[in-house]
């Protein structure tokens, strides 16, 4: 058993000729973990400075964003994009662009007058009369903030 072990150490190459045969070889080169990292972070930074130059051509209001982080929720924003989803349809999932409510009655108008505030307030002519004959020191505007008191 020893003489096939021995054999097969013998039938291997040498750890010089290895490293030849790998560098001769068009197998791409290991990247170093660092080097993976930062070229992903790079990958990413374009991305995103892709994208933030694509939503401020199609939304013009976020022309002061100076990154996406600052969006609305950048965290969904993120994910719906590895999704595979465009930069606009991204954004408006994460809920962009606040859209103007319409007052769709702007039109309309009441043919009967409003009645001001004031006139439901107020006394009737002879409160006013009996007040001023309880109340003889309190001028008018002094009975009106009483009555308003008392009655509400």
């Amino acid at each position: 058993m020893e003489d096939t072990v021995l054999e097969g150490a013998a039938m291997e190459a040498p750890p010089a000729a290895a490293e030849a045969a790998l560098e001769e070889s068009d197998a791409p080169a290991l990247i170093p973990e660092k080097d993976a990292e930062e070229s992903e972070k790079a990958d990413y930074e374009a991305i995103a400075r892709a994208d933030l130059a694509d939503l401020k051509e199609q939304f013009p209001a976020l022309g002061a964003l100076a990154s996406l982080t600052e969006l609305p929720d950048p965290l969904r924003y993120a994910e719906l994009r590895e999704l595979g989803l465009s930069p606009r349809e991204a954004y408006l999932a994460t809920g962009g662009i606040p859209r103007k409510r319409s007052d769709n009655r702007a039109h309309l108008f009441s043919s009967v007058p409003r009645t001001s505030a004031r006139g439901r307030d107020l006394p009737s002519t002879e409160q006013m009369a009996e007040a001023r004959r309880l109340f003889s020191d309190l001028n008018d505007t002094e009975i009106y903030r009483l009555y308003k008191k008392v009655s509400n």
